[in-house]
């Protein structure tokens, strides 16, 4: 799981559901995970 990127403090002109985004956390693509296990220090992938 992953935070919603470009978050900033720009939201007054963002639709609901694009904010509402920012506070859900998104699955990583499959593709992703391994590249970003080796990103992170001492990540669990």
């Amino acid at each position: 799981m992953r935070m919603k990127g470009l978050k900033s403090h720009l939201r007054r002109n963002k639709s609901k559901r694009a904010r509402r985004q920012f506070d859900e956390m998104i699955p990583v693509a499959k593709v992703d995970v391994q590249r970003l296990g080796r990103l992170i220090p001492y990540g669990s992938a």
